[in-house]
C-alpha cells in the first residue's frame, strides 16, 4: 500500500542543493550528508519525495517532540521537511526497515493454513425456488440443537489487519462452482456483503470488528435451485450429481497494491449437503364414517413431495380383519397435496354398524392407518333423501372364494393385504 503524505506535516521541496548561505550550517550539513549517502541518490524532486515518504513512514511517532524546523529561504528550496526527525532517526534506519518487512499487513497476507469450520450445514435440506425466496427467507441451517444454528467458521487470531473478506461459494461434490444460486437478504441491507453478477454461486462477507472479537463468523445463506432449463439439463444434473453440494470458504486479504487477493491456502470445504424434500406423510383423512352402501367421498391430506412414479407406489387398502377381506382402491384423484377417493359398499350384513381398517401404503410400506365406520343410519337418511340405489358402488375383480364377494362384487380375500394389516401396531394410527 502506498504511503499518503500529510501536507500539514511535510512540504516537499522541488530540489535540494548547497548554497553559500547554508554550507557551514551544521544542521543542514547533516541532512545533506544523509541524503547524499542514500543509494542512487540524485538531488531531484523525485528523490525528495522518497525522503518525504521515509519521513512520514518512520518518524511520525517522534514528531510531537520536534523542537524546530529548518527554515531556509533560498531560491531553490521551499519550506519545510521534518529534517530534525531525519537526523534523530538516521542511526535507526536498519531497524525501521526490519519493522516494515514485518508490518501487520504483510504478516497477514497469507495464512498458509485452512480456515476452521465450527458448525456444518445440515446433511439433508430442502432448496427453495426463486419465487419462494422472494416471498420469504429460508436460510441454510445446521442440525437441530447445534449452536450457532447457521454455518459458522472460526476467525484465526493471527488476523490483525481487520480488513479481511470471506468468500462463500456453492460447489458441487467435485469442487467446481455449482450452477445453482446462493443469496442473502443482507445484500440489500448492508454494504458489508456483496456479490458479482457473473458469480451467482458466490457471496462475499466483510469481517466486522464484532466478528474478530468473537473469533467466529456465521453466514445467513439462501440456497436457490434453478429450473431445469437452458444449460441445466437432466443429463447435467445426473452427471455432476447436482442434488449434492458443498460450501467453500476462502479468505481474501488486502495486498500492498490495495487490491483484495484470495488466500488459496485458506480454502476449506463444508460437509456434503443433499437435497431432501421431506418424507411423504399423511396429515389427515376425513370423514371417517359413511353409509353401508358406500360411495362416501374421502379426502386425504398429504405432506412432502413425491416422484414421477407416485401412482405406482401409492396404494389405498380397506381391510376387514374379522371377515378376512380387503379391497384395493383403484380410482383416486390427486390435486396438489390432496387426494380423494370413494369408499366401496360394505358386504351385506345384519349388523347396523361395521368397522374396517383404512391403510395407506407408499413404496410398499404402511405410512398411515385409521378406522373407518360403516353405519346403517346414514343409509336410512340417504334412502329418505334420494335413495341409496342412486349411488355407484365400487367394483373389483370377482372371486369365487367368498360368498359375500359374489353377492356384492366388492371385497376380495387377499392374504397379503391381511398380513400387512396384522402388522399395523407398529405403524402410525389416527388417534
Amino acid at each position: 500500500m502506498s504511503s499518503t503524505i500529510n501536507d500539514s506535516i511535510l512540504a516537499v521541496p522541488t530540489s535540494i542543493g548547497r548554497s553559500e548561505s547554508t554550507i557551514d550550517d551544521p544542521t543542514f550539513s547533516a541532512i545533506y550528508n544523509y541524503i547524499r549517502d542514500l543509494p542512487d541518490f540524485s538531488p531531484t524532486a523525485t528523490s525528495s519525495c522518497n525522503v518525504a515518504d521515509d519521513v512520514e513512514q518512520n518518524t511520525m511517532d517522534n514528531y510531537s517532540n520536534q523542537s524546530s524546523y529548518l527554515e531556509q529561504h533560498s531560491r531553490d528550496v521551499q519550506p519545510v521537511i521534518n529534517f530534525q526527525a531525519i537526523i534523530e532517526n538516521q542511526t535507526s534506519t536498519e531497524e525501521q526497515i526490519a519493522d516494515q518487512t514485518t508490518s501487520p499487513l504483510q504478516h497477514d497476507s497469507l495464512l498458509s493454513e485452512k480456515l476452521q469450520i465450527k458448525t456444518q450445514p445440515r446433511a439433508l435440506f430442502r432448496p427453495r425456488t426463486e419465487k419462494e425466496s422472494k416471498d420469504s427467507s429460508h436460510f441454510l441451517r445446521c442440525e437441530h440443537g447445534v449452536k450457532p444454528e447457521y454455518p459458522t467458521i472460526y476467525i484465526p487470531q493471527k488476523l490483525t489487519t481487520r480488513n479481511d473478506i470471506i468468500q462463500v461459494t456453492l460447489v458441487d461434490i467435485y469442487g467446481q462452482p455449482h450452477p445453482y444460486t446462493i443469496d442473502t437478504k443482507e445484500l440489500t441491507a448492508s454494504s458489508l456483503v456483496f456479490k458479482w453478477n457473473n458469480e451467482p454461486h458466490s457471496l462475499y462477507f466483510h469481517l466486522t470488528e464484532k466478528d474478530y472479537e468473537k473469533g467466529e463468523k456465521s453466514f445467513l445463506i439462501e440456497y436457490i435451485k434453478s429450473k431445469q432449463e437452458g444449460e441445466i439439463t437432466k443429463d447435467l444434473i445426473n452427471e455432476r450429481q447436482l442434488h449434492q453440494s458443498m460450501l467453500r470458504y476462502t479468505r481474501f486479504y488486502l495486498n500492498a497494491d490495495d487490491h483484495y487477493q484470495s488466500d488459496d491456502a485458506s480454502a476449506v470445504y463444508s460437509s456434503t449437503m443433499t437435497e431432501h424434500y421431506g418424507d411423504f406423510t399423511i396429515e389427515d383423512i376425513f370423514p371417517l364414517y359413511g353409509p353401508m352402501c358406500g360411495n362416501q367421498k374421502v379426502c386425504i391430506e398429504t405432506k412432502g413431495t413425491t416422484g414421477k412414479d407416485f401412482k405406482n407406489n401409492f396404494s389405498i387398502i380397506i381391510s376387514c380383519a374379522e371377515m378376512q377381506l380387503s379391497h384395493r382402491v383403484q380410482n383416486w384423484n390427486k390435486n396438489g397435496s390432496n387426494l380423494t377417493f370413494r369408499m366401496p359398499p360394505f358386504p351385506p350384513t345384519d349388523q347396523s354398524r361395521a368397522k374396517v381398517d383404512l391403510m395407506i401404503q407408499y413404496k410398499q410400506k404402511i405410512i398411515y392407518q385409521t378406522d373407518y365406520i360403516y353405519t346403517k343410519k346414514l343409509d336410512e337418511e340417504l334412502i329418505e333423501q334420494s335413495g341409496c340405489e342412486s349411488n355407484i358402488p365400487a367394483t373389483v375383480e370377482p372371486s369365487s372364494s367368498n360368498n359375500c364377494n359374489q353377492r356384492m362384487n366388492v371385497f376380495t380375500a387377499q392374504p397379503s393385504a391381511v398380513a400387512s394389516y396384522g402388522n399395523h401396531s407398529a405403524k402410525r394410527r389416527k388417534p
